[in-house]
């Protein structure tokens, strides 16, 4: 007796790619927001490191790169850039990473029902 699959219980047919090294199947579409989403988080990452390395310059005595109005304002802009920025654009990286790959999913996009926009 052969057992018959439901319509909607088929695994999903989406435009991916397989990956070498862990052998999972990427969606194109979310590859790319996990790329830029990284990259941008990296990006954001380093900023506020090179604040935190003039916060920490001016700081020291033998240097005093900054003055106070400015030392404040960057001591400002490092904790925003690193409490919210980062962490948002890391953090949305790391959930299209497991959605998509980790758990062979598509992205869903809205759209008319029955569509195929991707």
């Amino acid at each position: 007796m052969a057992v018959q699959t439901l319509p909607w219980a088929r695994a999903p047919e989406f435009e991916s790619r397989v990956d070498p090294i862990t052998g999972l199947r990427v969606h194109a579409a979310a590859e790319q927001l996990i790329l830029v989403n990284a990259v941008t988080a990296v990006v954001f990452l380093l900023l506020g490191g090179i604040m935190a390395l003039l916060i920490a310059l001016t700081r020291w005595q033998a240097v005093h790169l900054l003055p106070a109005d400015l030392f404040y304002r960057f001591l400002t802009a490092h904790g925003l850039n690193m409490l919210i920025f980062w962490i948002i654009f890391f953090e949305i990286a790391g959930l299209y990473l497991g959605g998509a790959v980790v758990l062979n999913a598509r992205l869903v996009t809205p759209g008319r029902r029955g569509s195929r926009s991707l």
